[in-house]
């Protein structure tokens, strides 16, 4: 319920005012030598951006936080010796008999 109050007041302000957007100190020449109004940008649009941006960020640290700790985990649980225990058992047995 709130977020739909917040999207009928954001939506009818944008209507109403034209946008949020705001100028970027920069301006362009035209054909003409005059510098006309430059670029501007939506505040909504960049803060969007940054989150998304975080989000992936932290989203690849924990994907490699997590494949290190399978790693370690794989590495913990295989025995790597144990063949080479069998065999060796195996002929001290044939040489005790």
């Amino acid at each position: 319920m709130k977020h739909n109050i917040y999207m009928y007041i954001f939506l009818s302000f944008l209507e109403t005012s034209g946008g949020l957007s705001f100028p970027l100190p920069c301006a362009e020449k035209n054909d003409k030598g005059i510098y006309e109004a430059g670029q501007s940008v939506e505040p909504i649009s960049v803060a969007f951006t940054l989150v998304f941006g975080i989000l992936l960020f932290v989203q690849f640290v924990c994907m490699l936080m997590h494949r290190i700790a399978t790693l370690v985990h794989i590495l913990a649980a295989t025995e790597i010796f144990k063949k080479k225990r069998k065999v060796i058992k195996r002929a001290l047995e044939k040489i005790k008999y």
